[in-house]
């Protein structure tokens, strides 16, 4: 077929730098050039005096660039809706995508390098996120003890 594309063709470059050319081609064909990545939020419930009183489900659609900044403004902004308890569950659903399983841990043994990190609908900090919870069962509440990025 004939070239589509020609830019300093004679120059050597490492081969990654041009596959990226070949993934970011195939993107803006299959999506076009206003896609936009989305993150939804969704409740089954009622908010009643800042209690949502329900579940909270949160829905990937694989935007990589859901990092723990633009999680906290989302949460500021069901905060600023008058949320400020959920009385519920918080469920997580990376569904979206339809994802083979794979180790992470077989390219070079380090399954918790950023780099080895597989395709994911709710990917968040490029999962590179460790997030340890220590339960608190007297109030009926999970505190987080650590948050620890991995980039």
């Amino acid at each position: 077929g004939a070239e589509r594309i020609r830019h300093r063709a004679e120059v050597p470059i490492n081969p990654a730098s041009v596959m990226k050319l070949v993934t970011t081609y195939a993107a803006m064909d299959l999506l076009g050039p206003d896609f936009t990545w989305s993150t939804r939020f969704a409740t089954d419930g009622v908010v009643d005096k800042g209690t949502l009183r329900g579940n909270l489900y949160i829905k990937g659609g694989g935007d990589p660039k859901l990092v723990l900044e633009r999680i906290q403004a989302a949460f500021q902004s069901l905060q600023d809706k008058g949320v400020v308890v959920v009385l519920g569950d918080m469920v997580l659903d990376n569904s979206a995508f339809e994802i083979t399983p794979r180790d992470p841990g077989a390219f070079d043994g380090e399954a918790l390098r950023p780099y080895n990190a597989s395709p994911d609908a709710l990917l968040v900090n490029f999962k590179s996120v460790v997030l340890k919870f220590t339960p608190d069962p007297a109030a009926g509440v999970a505190v987080t003890v650590a948050l620890v990025s991995l980039v």
